[in-house]
């Protein structure tokens, strides 16, 4: 066969694999089939590494996973191989912020994070968040609630004052109520487009779980009146490689993000970071920890998030 027709075949079926090969991971990975989705993700950046929706999707996938920093650097790259930056901001945003990278959340353009999220980014740029433990490994009290959304409940000082926070499933970050936030004086970051959003940006100047104390910390205010206290959610814990033990009533905390080996006798389960939101796999795909049949699995168990590791690791 001439060999220019020769190249002409490989580049077209490059083309195609570079093409059908992202959306196919898409739905690979929403049927829980993980590993395929990976090589199927990767598969289509080898093809065409200079495709920005392949590199857009690989680093979607690996920031879902908890490879958040690999991930971030190839939606970056996307961006720099022309993809529209607003499509890449909402991601990148959420990855800014689990990483404490408020120098690269500031750059950002607040047409499509918001100006409020800027400001905030921009004083925590010049307020760093700090995070501060007598040891590497912290044990804090945790009762155990495993009801609707909520997993359990755990003793918290904000600026100073003892509270008792709610750890929820499907919450993101540290949610204050109004009132709370108004007592304790937290820092807002509001601007007119906010009028309508009942989730305000805000920073406290400290929240301590045990002996782990974290300065300047963002959090979000419920101004909707639904919130009663403070919420925690699991994206906050994650970044510790917590590990709960509901029938201790302790939760132990590592403040190097790593659990280490995975415990001899345990049962792993893969799990997806979505809109902040841990998700694990089920049969057939993905569900929260606050589905039913999934939080049996967990209640009175010892189990521990290995984010970095995109897995849950659930002892016997």
């Amino acid at each position: 066969m001439n060999r220019r027709i020769l190249m002409a075949v490989a580049l077209f079926a490059a083309t195609r694999v570079s093409a059908q090969s992202p959306r196919l991971a898409d739905s690979l990975l929403q049927q829980g089939l993980v590993e395929q989705a990976e090589t199927m993700y990767y598969a289509a950046v080898r093809a065409a590494p200079r495709n920005p929706d392949a590199r857009l999707r690989l680093g979607r996938y690996l920031i879902s996973r908890g490879a958040t920093r690999v991930g971030a650097v190839l939606v970056e790259e996307a961006v720099q191989f022309g993809l529209d930056p607003a499509l890449a901001a909402p991601t990148l945003a959420s990855a800014y912020e689990y990483l404490g990278d408020f120098q690269s959340l500031s750059r950002l353009s607040p047409a499509t994070v918001g100006v409020s999220a800027i400001a905030r980014a921009r004083w925590l740029v010049d307020h760093p968040m700090r995070v501060a433990a007598p040891d590497s490994v912290i044990l804090v009290d945790f009762r155990e609630r495993m009801s609707g959304d909520t997993i359990g409940t755990v003793p918290a000082r904000v600026n100073g004052r003892g509270v008792t926070a709610v750890i929820s499933a499907r919450a993101r970050g540290i949610t204050l109520s109004n009132d709370l936030a108004t007592s304790l004086r937290v820092r807002r970051f509001e601007s007119a487009v906010d009028s309508g959003r009942v989730v305000r940006l805000a920073v406290v100047d400290s929240i301590d779980l045990g002996k782990v104390s974290i300065r300047n910390f963002p959090t979000r205010v419920d101004i909707s009146g639904a919130e009663r206290g403070v919420t925690i959610g699991l994206d906050v814990l994650m970044r510790f490689a917590t590990t709960f033990d509901g029938g201790a009533g302790k939760l132990t905390l590592r403040t190097a993000g790593s659990p280490g080996a995975r415990p001899p006798q345990s049962t792993e389960i893969a799990t997806l970071i979505v809109d902040g939101e841990l998700l694990t796999a089920t049969a057939g795909g993905w569900a929260s920890i606050a589905v039913p049949n999934v939080g049996r699995l967990l209640r009175g168990r010892r189990w521990t998030i290995d984010t970095r590791r995109g897995r849950i690791v659930v002892e016997r």
